[in-house]
């Protein structure tokens, strides 16, 4: 995944003083929270969203009730004011010409809120685009992408467990806690994350009610328009249940010493298995070994190279450490918001490129020789093609069968694609020869007749594949049609591998067709 986002240190560091700002009169805690929080949004700008907005919740809620030794309300507003003020000025070089860009539209990838109300909001982006907005839903329990489908339909789909629910039990205990964290403060904190991380709708049971906070939030703040994962307001969330939890298990310290370890052990047992339940825990897992075929690529005449299926996932970024050549689309992949247009023409004007995405997505095209589209190639300076072999490994699903029954309609289904694989597999051996290099994990094709990059390489092949691929399960959310849905009721799917195609999904049900007026006979002459 992406490494900033999984880096907590900062964030941890910016609640712990925050938290302390509003209970000591003490400049150098402003300071370091600022800081904290400005180093946050260096490593992540979400992160500076969600910590600010968190630490304006926190500030206002000490205010409000401000414990004694304090200062008072005036003086504890004037500290969190400094938290402020020291963020801003330290991320104004780069805060400033980002929120004047995203002012004026210049930003890529900015939601398009004019298509927004108050009885949807299409996760479509003004370049038109459809997009997966990652919300976060503790009424439903899990996270997930919030997507519309080719149909229209839109969908909510589950992924994980975020926040465990005995964290938020934990926080409720908290709020009872007179000596604990502030209450005031922490229940302002919790309302401003929740509003943030549900995104602009709020699930309750198999209702959805839309965010109008969340709405008008982004309506005031054009740089929210490019907050595609707000679900990642909930790590400020695991971090102030993890202080409150802290604090409990303190308390309980002082009463008996043995109590300590025991509350411990209360909250972490339901706390695992509530990311064991939704397969979050054990924590998936991959291996840092770089494929030999990748590693071969290392030697062998310079070049860039061609990868299939075209944006599968982002394994291949870390293994180009090892082989060092540049790739077609680079980390830009499929995003079309993001895509320069040299590339996107190159995408849908090079007839050579086309046959072999269709062929890797198991859709074969038709075989044309198109010559001057492959020397076109070899001018820009491609030298070979890789097939990743793992994309086509059945899913954690298929392989298991103690993750639920098969019926022979899924067995077909794994028969076709098998048949479809190996037909696959004979057209680009046609397009671009045999291939030069093959085991289990990736087969390297030279088609403009360069030698084997591995010829003068002792490596030992890959007898193995490895897929990657994960399961989710499918809400499906009716589609709206006009006023008159406050509340837009969900259908719950059933569980479907994550990168089924959307034919394989369970269909919006559409109104019967009418059938047309009979045509009356024309008259006679």
């Amino acid at each position: 995944g992406r490494p900033t986002q999984a880096i907590l240190l900062f964030p941890v560091l910016f609640i712990r003083h925050m938290i302390r700002v509003g209970e000591r009169r003490s400049w150098t805690d402003p300071i370091i929270a600022g800081l904290s929080l400005a180093i946050s949004g260096y490593q992540y700008w979400y992160y500076a969203l969600f910590g600010g907005l968190t630490c304006l919740a926190w500030g206002i809620g000490v205010a409000l009730r401000p414990r004694a030794g304090s200062g008072g309300s005036v003086r504890v507003l004037f500290r969190y004011a400094m938290v402020a003020l020291v963020a801003l000025v330290t991320v104004s070089p780069v805060a400033v010409p980002l929120i004047t860009s995203a002012a004026s539209g210049e930003t890529p990838g900015l939601l398009d809120t004019d298509l927004w109300g108050f009885w949807s909001s299409p996760p479509v982006t003004e370049e038109g685009m459809t997009i997966g907005l990652f919300l976060w839903q503790p009424l439903r329990r899990l996270a997930g992408f919030y997507v519309l489908d080719p149909t229209g339909l839109e969908r909510f789909l589950s992924q994980n467990v975020l926040v465990p629910a005995i964290a938020l039990v934990a926080l409720l205990l908290a709020m009872r806690d007179r000596d604990g964290l502030p209450r005031m403060a922490l229940c302002c904190a919790m309302v401003m994350l929740v509003l943030l991380g549900a995104g602009p709708m709020v699930i309750v049971g198999d209702m959805i009610i839309p965010n109008l906070p969340y709405i008008a939030m982004v309506d005031l703040v054009d740089v929210m328009r490019r907050l595609w994962w707000p679900a990642r307001a909930s790590a400020f969330v695991v971090i102030l249940a993890a202080v409150a939890v802290a604090r409990l298990v303190l308390r309980a310290g002082r009463v008996h010493p043995l109590l300590a370890p025991v509350a411990a052990l209360v909250v972490a047992v339901p706390w695992f298995a509530d990311l064991a339940a939704s397969r979050t825990y054990p924590m998936r897992t991959w291996s840092a070994e770089v494929p030999a075929g990748y590693r071969c690529l290392a030697h062998g005449p310079e070049g860039a190279i061609i990868e299939l299926p075209y944006n599968w996932n982002q394994l291949h970024l870390y293994y180009q450490t090892a082989h060092q050549r540049p790739l077609l689309g680079g980390m830009l992949e499929d995003n079309l918001v993001f895509t320069p247009a040299e590339l996107q023409e190159l995408l849908d004007g090079n007839r050579y490129v086309s046959s072999l995405f269709e062929m890797a997505k198991l859709d074969p095209a038709e075989l044309e020789e198109h010559r001057e589209d492959l020397e076109a190639l070899q001018d820009l300076g491609y030298r070979y093609v890789v097939l990743q072999r793992d994309a086509f490994v059945p899913t954690e699903h298929e392989r298991d069968p103690s993750l639920g029954p098969r019926d022979m309609h899924e067995g077909l289904r794994d028969n076709a694609k098998r048949s479809r694989h190996r037909r696959s597999l004979r057209a680009l051996t046609q397009l671009l020869g045999q291939p030069v290099y093959s085991d289990a994990r990736i087969n390297i094709y030279a088609p403009f007749g360069d030698p084997s990059p591995c010829a003068d390489v002792e490596i030992a092949p890959n007898r193995v594949a490895v897929g990657t691929q994960e399961d989710i399960e499918v809400d499906v959310v009716a589609s709206l049609k006009g006023p008159g849905n406050v509340l837009r009721r969900l259908w719950i799917g059933p569980v479907n591998e994550w990168g089924k195609r959307w034919e394989d999904l369970p269909a919006a049900e559409e109104p019967p067709a009418k059938e047309p007026p009979a045509k009356a006979p024309p008259e006679a002459p």
